[in-house]
């Protein structure tokens, strides 16, 4: 029987301070036989008489201890929308049916993998005559997809034992939960966005969105842009007249992404997988909002996934629920199967690929694949950097051996950047970011590429 097993069963006693001491009395009394030269049988008798002691002990306590930890019961409080990237409060309720005495215990779940867990056991005091605890939790999944919570462990405490005795609760019940990818954009966008303005930037905001074709006018307002003054309305002498312009809808655009190897490079605990999925994800959302129409294509060595384009709030599940499937592969992706896809896409869109580069090599792949599809459609790369590499370019030589290594970085790097300025020149649109700049990139772009006219 295993131990998890025997758990469920029957608590099992951990040895505490002062079991040890007590135990060390086992120890002692052959010393101190031979310093008081008892004979062997009075040895024998007092080691009995501690032993049959000590057994009698364990075994009144476990009666007792079976009897308090029995009626204890668990239950969980989680939100089902978990996110992933985002912290979310874990509730676990703890019920005890015995409450005519005060207990002190330790409380430690048994959390799934890929999650970040703010602590891992809390201490928990019942006063006489309370029933119900609860215990919370803050945890961050750092992976999309099911996962579920089955059991905990909890810990008795008592002053004057000298044991702790342990069992295991299993969870009432089915807790199935789907983490879906990050809709919202990265996380401490409102803090970049802070940054950025304070430094002078330009923010792309959701007026950007709108078309070029005028649907009306209205009196100028504090704050609007000049640039839409309609001067000829204006000279009218009705005051500053400005332009409203219609906004674009039901344009198409087709999210690609790479699931290959080379995503699944670990960027603070999370895989750059995670990153893409919820820049996509990102990109969905506010597409839908502006009506437009949005398809997904994953791709490896072979296609994962194939989502035509249209729009709805069924479009938006349907694409997140594809992209919370998706996993990383084990093989180098096939450029060539995004191209066979794009030639099959007659009518017109965005093409967004998001993919990794740590060389430019891998750029010459993606213009083979997307040279031919330029014409028909609007592609657009956005190329995670490669972290080791940027870290590597700008830390501080040792020697002449760590000096090598940063000058061929570096070098790559320029490379990497040279090659992207050429796709740029040549119809394809390449954005060379670190992967937690992705959806905030994403984003930007969209906006401006709707507001430039160019869809």
């Amino acid at each position: 029987m295993k131990i998890g097993q025997f758990c469920k069963l029957f608590p099992l006693p951990l040895l505490r301070v002062r079991g040890v001491f007590l135990l060390s009395f086992f120890v002692f009394v052959p010393l101190l036989g031979f310093l008081f030269q008892w004979d062997l049988v009075t040895q024998l008798q007092l080691l009995t008489i501690l032993l049959f002691s000590l057994l009698a002990y364990v075994i009144l306590d476990f009666t007792r201890v079976v009897s308090m930890l029995g009626g204890f019961r668990l239950k969980l409080d989680l939100d089902t929308a978990l996110q992933s990237g985002i912290e979310n409060e874990l509730c676990f309720r703890l019920h005890r049916e015995n409450t005519s005495e005060a207990v002190s215990v330790s409380f430690r779940p048994i959390h799934p993998k890929h999650f970040d867990f703010e602590d891992d056991s809390r201490d928990v005091t019942f006063r006489v005559n309370e029933t119900e605890k609860e215990v919370r939790f803050t945890l961050t999944p750092l992976a999309r997809g099911p996962v579920q919570w089955e059991k905990a462990y909890l810990r008795l405490h008592r002053r004057a034992n000298i044991f702790a005795w342990q069992c295991e609760l299993l969870i009432d019940e089915a807790n199935v939960y789907t983490v879906s990818p990050n809709a919202s954009g990265v996380i401490g966008a409102k803090q970049q966005a802070f940054q950025r303005h304070r430094a002078g930037e330009l923010m792309v905001n959701k007026r950007t969105a709108e078309g070029r074709e005028v649907d009306s006018l209205r009196q100028y307002a504090l704050g609007d842009d000049l640039r839409r003054v309609d001067w000829k309305r204006s000279s009218r002498g009705r005051g500053l007249m400005m332009k409203v312009f219609r906004p674009e809808t039901h344009q198409r655009i087709n999210i690609a992404i790479d699931c290959s190897r080379r995503m699944g490079n670990l960027i603070d605990k999370r895989l750059q997988l995670e990153f893409a999925t919820d820049a996509a994800s990102h990109l969905a959302q506010i597409a839908n909002r502006n009506a437009d129409q949005v398809g997904l294509f994953a791709f490896g060595h072979r296609v994962l996934t194939q989502v035509p384009c249209r729009s709805g709030p069924r479009q938006e599940q349907l694409l997140s629920r594809k992209l919370t499937e998706l996993q990383v592969g084990s093989f180098e992706a096939d450029y060539q199967l995004l191209s066979e896809w794009a030639h099959l896409n007659r009518k017109r869109s965005l093409l967004i690929l998001i993919t990794s580069i740590s060389s430019p090599e891998g750029l010459n792949v993606i213009r083979e694949a997307l040279y031919p599809v330029r014409r028909k459609h609007l592609p657009l790369v956005f190329a995670v950097a490669d972290r080791e590499l940027e870290e590597l370019s700008i830390a501080p030589a040792a020697n002449l051996d760590d000096a090598y290594q940063i000058s061929a970085a570096v070098e790559q790097l320029d490379e990497i950047r040279s090659r992207a300025r050429q796709l740029q020149r040549e119809g394809i649109d390449c954005i060379y970011c670190d992967v937690k700049q992705l959806a905030v990139m994403i984003r930007e772009k969209y906006y401006m590429m709707k507001a430039s006219g160019r869809l």
